[in-house]
């Protein structure tokens, strides 16, 4: 095993740079994953695998139970801190990851006695996925060690493994069983491939921690609202499917999924800002003033893959729409809206996470960690009725509209709790504006597209486009102009 002699400081541009190429290509093998698994099943069957996978991920979150968080709150600089804080943790999370499989196994066997093709999914797509969560602690010690290029790496051969644990599932034969047994090797295997990562950074003769000992009492008691928070943020698109699949039927889920999908992918970015920020943020947590200044320093990068970001969705989206997906899935004759529009209705979800991503994560630094659990449980409660009452009105549509309702919701709740409303008042503005009116461009787009051709679209709106992107110029003139300087 080698050590580092020395450990370097997390750095925003230099570690959101590094998550961000990680999690691109991290998004491109997932949607080869994907894709793997769209076109061997049928669409039924796919809207059944999307639902399991959506339901065991959601119960694993609680193995994560926030510790991650936890460990940037308390950790103290030291590595030997950090070893200690995440193997505490860990211990923690195997006992919630006990709980999860002994209860909810048990609980199932009797829920889908009847249903016997779904439980053995069930238990393998369970296990993987706590094991996926399970990981965290590890992933965010590397960050926070400065080694975001080695979190970067994680993340690339994990989606590598899934690949080809998928391709040895469809060969067997791609059944639901056989995929979700894929999927639990792929997590089990990625699992001991970070974790020798983490034990190999460490720093020898590193001076003792200066962390006294922590009581498991105290650290899930700060957990709790992370875990919450966990629970809640995938919930922010997931409730709209078992909402769809509740009024529409599985066929409703796999059309939504395909561009939900794409968006998913779009969100990896905001992701790779998040990631790279609480390293950063943890450095300064006790002075509010440079908190808001790192959310003020972080609009150049955010503006700039926004601008990136939109125009390439849809081009990206177009392509691989025409030639990957089956073609029951992205022009449903079912349904009004599929496709590339449904992605263009989406889109405004992906920009209010953007330009909301770093207000967001600096609530975790707050003296009380339910400031950052408070704007995600209410927008969760705001997207629960949303989809209530639009869905069924509306199908698929409403379900776009709930989503992105949902994340203007969590950008206003994060600015005013942050309060980098007040003290950026400007940078706020030109953020709620621009994405005000590119949300509106792109609601009136979707409605063209069934009825314009591609060429008129592209005249009609790429003026708009053009003229709504000076209202962040300023802000992407300031990354250039702070790297020269």
């Amino acid at each position: 095993m080698v050590f580092r002699n020395t450990m370097r400081a997390p750095n925003l541009n230099r570690d959101s740079t590094y998550l961000f190429f990680g999690n691109v290509a991290v998004a491109l093998l997932g949607l080869i994953t994907g894709l793997l698994v769209i076109n061997n099943l049928d669409i039924i069957s796919y809207g059944k695998w999307v639902i399991l996978l959506d339901a065991t991920l959601t119960l694993g979150s609680f193995v994560d139970f926030g510790m991650p968080n936890t460990i940037v709150r308390y950790w103290d600089g030291k590595s030997n801190s950090l070893t200690y804080l995440i193997e505490t943790c860990q211990k923690i999370q195997r006992k919630i990851l006990f709980l999860i499989m002994v209860i909810p196994c048990f609980m199932m066997v009797f829920i889908l006695n009847n249903y016997a093709s779904y439980l053995i999914p069930w238990i393998f797509l369970l296990f993987g996925s706590s094991m996926n969560y399970l990981l965290g602690s590890y992933r965010i010690g590397l960050r926070l060690m400065g080694e975001a290029r080695e979190e970067s790496l994680s993340l690339l051969l994990d989606r590598i493994f899934m690949i080809i644990c998928l391709l040895g599932a469809i060969y067997v034969g791609p059944s639901l069983i056989n995929l979700s047994i894929a999927y639990f090797i792929s997590m089990n295997i990625s699992f001991f491939y970070i974790r020798w990562r983490f034990f190999s950074q460490q720093i020898p003769h590193e001076p003792s921690s200066n962390i006294a000992e922590i009581s498991t009492r105290s650290i899930i008691y700060d957990a709790f609202p992370f875990a919450l928070t966990l629970l809640v943020i995938p919930m922010i698109g997931r409730i709209d499917k078992f909402i769809l699949v509740y009024f529409e039927g599985y066929e409703a889920v796999s059309i939504f999924n395909v561009a939900w999908l794409v968006i998913m992918t779009g969100l990896l970015v905001p992701i790779s800002v998040r990631q790279s920020a609480i390293a950063v943020f943890g450095g300064v947590k006790s002075s509010k003033i440079n908190i808001n200044r790192i959310i003020y320093d972080s609009r150049g990068i955010v503006s700039t893959l926004l601008i990136m970001g939109i125009p390439s969705c849809i081009i990206i989206s177009q392509v691989a729409f025409a030639y990957l997906f089956p073609e029951d899935m992205v022009n449903s004759k079912k349904f009004e809206y599929s496709g590339i529009t449904l992605v263009i209705f989406l889109l405004p979800s992906w920009i209010w996470a953007m330009l909301g991503c770093v207000e967001l994560e600096s609530l975790k630094m707050h003296n009380s960690s339910w400031k950052f659990s408070a704007p995600l449980l209410f927008s969760l409660l705001i997207n629960t009725l949303a989809s209530f009452l639009l869905i069924p009105r509306y199908d698929l549509l409403g379900a776009t509209i709930s989503t992105g309702l949902t994340f203007f919701i969590t950008f206003l709740i994060s600015s005013y709790i942050s309060e980098s409303y007040k003290l950026y008042f400007s940078l706020f503005i030109r953020k709620l504006i621009f994405g005000i009116l590119f949300s509106i461009i792109l609601y009136f787009m979707g409605g063209d597209i069934n009825i314009k051709s591609y060429e008129e679209l592209f005249i009609m709106y790429t003026p708009l486009f053009l003229i709504t992107y000076i209202l962040i110029l300023p802000d992407i003139l300031y990354i250039f102009k702070k790297n020269i300087t």
